[in-house]
């Protein structure tokens, strides 16, 4: 069983501000060792360090080789549905229905983006 949290926000997303990513680029700067491939650097980084963290709200994935269930579908579900090419969703699991997520609820999209 595999379990990935694609949002642990509350009821209101919260993206990162300018000020948070200026604090990541700094924070990395400071790591760079000079010198070398400066991609194979960003790829040595901890996901906190290049990218968002917790901007999401609640959305928790569970899967196995057969099943796929998603708790509290709020607005980590883009992300998830965005991952999902060849996977069969199994379930979604809500405790209440918010208007947040009212334009999350997946649609058919071609493995290319179109």
């Amino acid at each position: 069983m595999r379990i990935k949290f694609w949002g642990v926000r509350g009821s209101i997303p919260c993206p990162p501000s300018k000020e948070d990513i200026r604090a990541k680029i700094l924070a990395a700067l400071k790591l760079w060792p000079g010198g070398g491939d400066p991609e194979a650097f960003l790829d040595s980084l901890p996901p906190y360090a290049t990218g968002p963290v917790g901007g999401n709200t609640i959305c928790l994935e569970m899967s196995d080789d057969e099943d796929l269930l998603i708790f509290d579908a709020g607005t980590g579900l883009r992300d998830l549905g965005h991952s999902l090419v060849a996977s069969t969703l199994t379930e979604i699991f809500e405790q209440f229905f918010a208007t947040e997520k009212m334009p999350l609820i997946p649609v058919d999209r071609s493995p290319n983006g179109e």
